[in-house]
């Protein structure tokens, strides 16, 4: 990109004895300010600076369609780098260009992206090394760049060969902390939204975070973004938010800014910061900004009466000013457009527009043979409403009242042609299977032998949208519902509501011989009304069945819960295969043995000690007899009951046995992680090589 140097105001000088120009001296401070404190976000610096060189670099070889590679680090391929397959380095240029503060190659062209010399060594703002591999002519050369004793940024050539890959330039470091790999992928997905070819990604998986667009191009290369938010310059595929200081716009021009308006210019077009997080808001910055701001305050008025024309119908002209008049860039030209052409179903107080409500007259709807049923769908409730009082002024600027009926002007009310029978149960039953959230508005006719005037009706509420109108066929005809005969024996099971909550249902399940009792274990308690009961005194069976549920007993032991009345409790009681609820559930604790208690017990261990575990069998040979290895083949990544859950029962429910079993398994598993606290640090690590040295090296100590 072309800099502009010039000195704003040219310096006249007379009787000057001598002159001097102001030097850079090459120190650790000078440097560690050109790169440590130059960016405020490293991270995402580092993705621009050496995507846009890789960019550049396909421009200059005539690649600009052909993509980069980028790997994002994760925990397979923890490392951050670019491959680019422009035109490539060779040593002299690596030397006294790549590695030279301010010296760039594209000062000359706005082709290219850079300029300021700064961009490729924005790595050392995160890292104290990295490798830079180039390619040219056969020639690869794999450098090594550092901060020295010194303090000062240095390159040294690890090793030149012949090569026959592709000309290009790649710049690789490690990310240690794991803790940066999601942030390397969120700033991914912000930086490349922009770049028109998209480079090809390895490593962590990340999606591209798109903004959503209200209006594009309202003149050519500007768009509105949805939502709120400071207007953005995207310049050589990079974005700059746009700060304008108070005053510098005209106050004409000052309802543009910060509109979250997307404005693309071609590069060179404003000046950047030595960052290139912001812009540099010279007077050539501001006069373009400035200029292109009033392009749009231009456009605005004629923009949105083309695109008000493509639409006929009056409620989806209504929807669209109004949806416009809440957008602050729009707001005026909708304003604009209604006092000039007004909606009978907008309303304006002057300052806000809003959708007005129908008040149609029921003496009208009457003339009309139509009764109407206003059913307003709500999320826990279906009302419907009639006819109610109104007012208004009629021709002498009297007020006088009425009785209609109030339908909302809105694109989500919906408008049904009802039979004679007005079948508002099944409108209603349709609006809640659907989690319709809206108006229906639902017409019969008051005499049926006559039929209503329904063209008319729709005519006289300014004819609605195709898409709002519904045939009475639509909805199904509800099955009869046959009332249920009481049964002596329900079943319990628990189940998840839309909401979140767990409640148990009751299922009628017949008598006590019609229940199978050779699949799982059956419990029963006491039924009595509503209530449930374990030794004639009441308790919460959701409560309980949810301990449960949590422990994972329920789903595992095939455990099954039935509330039986009085008629046939003392039955029950002395069949075989039915066993009393707090019975039941103290048996199947009681029935753990050690191995099952140290399978759920070492679910709760560290995430690395599991992912050591899993592999176990790979080093199985190697540490053989180690304590570490006593617990892995208890090791049950698919055990399904939940730890924590099962100790509280078994300190609710259990007997001392099983109280004594869990503790020995606990104890079990404590002393081998307490033997081998780095397995946690170390388990990440792909070579399990390591891990087996470490373990030995604790085992021979301990042997010593």
């Amino acid at each position: 990109m072309k800099l502009n140097t010039a000195p704003a105001n040219a310096v006249e000088m007379n009787g000057v004895a001598s002159t001097n120009q102001f030097t850079i001296q090459a120190s650790a401070k000078a440097f560690s300010i050109l790169s440590d404190g130059l960016y405020a976000n490293k991270i995402r610096a580092i993705i621009r600076e050496l995507s846009t060189n890789a960019l550049d670099s396909h421009i200059a070889a005539g690649k600009a369609d052909v993509p980069f590679t980028v790997n994002i680090p994760n925990t397979l391929f923890p490392w951050f780098s670019v491959r680019d397959y422009g035109v490539g380095l060779d040593h002299d240029e690596v030397v006294n260009i790549y590695t030279s503060y301010f010296t760039s190659t594209k000062t000359n062209s706005d082709d290219f992206v850079g300029a300021l010399g700064l961009g490729s060594k924005s790595p050392f703002s995160y890292t104290d090394n990295f490798t830079v591999t180039a390619i040219k002519n056969g020639r690869k050369g794999n450098y090594s760049a550092y901060i020295d004793d010194t303090g000062v940024p240095a390159i040294a050539l690890m090793a030149e060969t012949e090569t026959d890959e592709p000309n290009g330039v790649e710049v690789r470091f490690s990310v240690n902390d794991r803790s940066d790999f999601w942030r390397f992928a969120r700033e991914a997905g912000t930086i490349y939204r922009m770049f028109e070819v998209k480079p090809e990604f390895t490593g962590e998986k990340f999606e591209i975070n798109y903004p959503d667009y209200h209006r594009r191009d309202i003149i050519p290369g500007v768009h509105l973004r949805k939502g709120s938010g400071t207007n953005t310059i995207v310049m050589g595929s990079i974005e700059y938010p746009v700060y304008l200081s108070q005053g510098v716009l005209e106050d004409d021009l000052t309802h543009i800014d910060s509109q979250n308006l997307e404005i693309h210019l071609p590069i060179g077009a404003v000046e950047m910061a030595a960052s290139r997080e912001d812009l540099s808001y010279t007077p050539h910055t501001v006069k373009t900004i400035s200029e292109v701001y009033r392009k749009i305050a231009d456009a605005l008025s004629s923009v949105f009466e083309a695109d008000i024309a493509e639409i006929d119908n009056v409620w989806e002209k209504a929807h669209f000013i109004y949806k416009n008049s809440r957008i602050p860039l729009f707001s005026e030209a909708s304003h604009a457009y209604f006092r000039d052409n007004p909606n009978p179903l907008l309303v304006s107080n002057g300052r806000y527009l809003s959708l007005d409500v129908i008040q149609y007259p029921e003496k009208r709807a009457q003339e009309l043979n139509i009764k109407l049923h206003c059913i307003e769908v709500m999320y826990d409730s279906t009302p419907t409403r009639g006819s109610r009082g109104a007012e208004r002024r009629n021709d002498k600027g009297q007020i006088e009242y009425f009785k209609a009926y109030y339908i909302p002007s809105s694109l989500d009310v919906i408008f049904v042609q009802g039979d004679g029978n007005a079948p508002v149960s099944r409108v209603k039953e349709w609006a809640k299977s659907n989690n319709a959230s809206r108006w229906i508005i639902l017409a019969a006719p008051i005499v049926r032998s006559k039929p209503m005037q329904w063209d008319k009706f729709v005519e006289d509420i300014h004819n609605p949208p195709a898409s709002q109108f519904m045939d009475i066929n639509s909805f199904p005809k509800p099955e009869k519902k046959t009332r249920a005969k009481s049964t002596p024996v329900y079943e319990f099971t628990l189940e998840r509501r839309s909401w979140g909550n767990y409640q148990t249902v009751q299922h009628p399940s017949g008598n006590v011989e019609d229940i199978d009792v050779a699949d799982g274990t059956v419990a029963y308690v006491k039924l009595y009304k509503h209530e449930t009961y374990i030794n004639d005194s009441a308790f919460d069976l959701r409560k309980a069945m949810y301990k449960l549920h949590s422990a994972g007993l329920l789903r595992t032991n095939k455990l099954r819960v039935f509330g039986v009345r009085k008629s046939e409790f003392e039955t029950v009681q002395q069949m075989k295969g039915w066993t009393p609820f707090d019975e039941a559930v103290r048996n199947l604790i009681c029935s753990f043995s050690e191995k099952e208690f140290v399978q759920m017990y070492m679910k709760t261990l560290d995430r690395e000690w599991q992912r050591f575990y899993n592999e176990s069998s790979k080093v199985k040979d190697l540490l053989g007899d180690s304590p570490v290895m006593s617990i892995a083949d208890f090791y049950d990544h698919g055990c399904s009951y939940e730890f924590n859950e099962v100790y509280n029962m078994v300190k609710e429910f259990g007997d001392d046995g099983v109280k004594e079993k869990l503790e020995a398994a606990m104890q079990k598993v404590d002393v081998v992680v307490k033997q081998y606290p780095l397995i946690e640090h170390l388990c990440g690590y792909t070579d399990l090589n390591l891990l087996v040295d470490y373990v030995k090296l604790i085992d021979n100590a301990k042997g010593e």
